[in-house]
């Protein structure tokens, strides 16, 4: 049986639950999203986390950095210039 929206109740059932196991992002960055941000590859900020440079936060199988995180990293990365 269809449901509004022409999915099927099956399908709608795993995509609700779906939505229900998605953790909450506000404020985090994935691995890829933090890459793009700093302009690096994506394993060069997984080396920074096992390394202890970056703070991560892990949510069921995700890895996440907090954007704070990120901000501070650039912050002690920044040197002021040469005279």
């Amino acid at each position: 049986m269809a449901r509004p929206g022409g999915r099927s109740s099956a399908v709608a059932t795993v995509c609700d639950s779906l939505a229900v196991r998605t953790p909450p992002r506000e404020g985090l960055a994935t691995v890829r999203e933090a890459a793009a941000q700093l302009g690096v590859h994506p394993q060069t900020v997984r080396r920074l986390i096992q390394e202890g440079r970056l703070e991560s936060v892990r949510i069921e199988r995700g890895l996440y950095v907090p954007r704070g995180a990120l901000d501070e990293l650039v912050a002690r990365q920044h040197r002021s210039p040469r005279r």
